[in-house]
């Protein structure tokens, strides 16, 4: 974000973490609803936001979290609206902290996950996966065979069964990190469309928790 400076003072130097873009995408919670939203536009006392879902149109509390280029993330309580259905106007500056990730993080509970995602016209599924450790906002998963791409939009099933109701989740592939014998490492970050979507990811991690 920048400012204007008035005459005779200096001009605003932006911190590294202040530093957004026009089509950057950030996570945003509002109450019981974690989606991930992409800045529209951006001013010097705030910023404005699309969603693919609809909030509340009396939401005023929010908290956003971004992932820089360096791959630090940061987050932000804020106030602002709800301009429309999909659109939420951030009224005031933000002020960036550092996401403590390693106290956020937590061991797994080792659960075998399915992901699946879309590679040009064929759906590709990866069975086996299994989780590392887990946190609010994403996942490590090891593997073996051809991973998903870094980049990429998938379809994870966390249900721990083939006999019951899956449990899917969407998530973005942040970090992929191969090794020797075809194994590998994705890094994900969640992406949650409902509040149903964040209750699921808060229950794998309390269960981890409880082992």
């Amino acid at each position: 974000m920048s400012e204007i400076a008035s005459p005779g003072t200096p001009p605003f130097e932006p911190l590294a973490c202040d530093v957004v873009a026009v089509g950057d995408s950030v996570d945003l919670t509002a109450g019981a609803v974690c989606t991930r939203g992409v800045i529209v536009a951006i001013a010097s006392s705030g910023l404005v936001i699309s969603l693919p879902g609809e909030l509340c149109a009396r939401q005023t509390d929010f908290t956003l979290t971004r992932t820089d280029l360096d791959g630090v993330a940061w987050t932000a309580p804020c106030r602002g609206r709800v301009t429309s259905p999909h659109r939420v106007e951030i009224t005031e500056r933000i002020e960036w902290a550092p996401v403590d990730r390693n106290s956020a993080r937590v061991t797994a509970d080792r659960r075998a996950v399915r992901a699946e995602w879309d590679e040009g016209s064929r759906l590709q599924c990866q069975r086996g996966l299994v989780a590392l450790d887990v946190s609010a906002s994403g996942c490590r998963l090891s593997g073996s065979g051809a991973p998903s791409p870094a980049g990429a939009r998938i379809r994870l099933d966390i249900s721990t069964t083939t006999y019951g109701e899956s449990q899917w989740l969407s998530a973005e592939v942040m970090r992929v990190e191969t090794s020797a014998f075809g194994r590998y490492l994705l890094g994900l970050r969640f992406i949650l469309e409902s509040a149903d979507d964040y209750a699921r990811v808060l229950a794998w991690r309390d269960a981890s928790l409880r082992r």
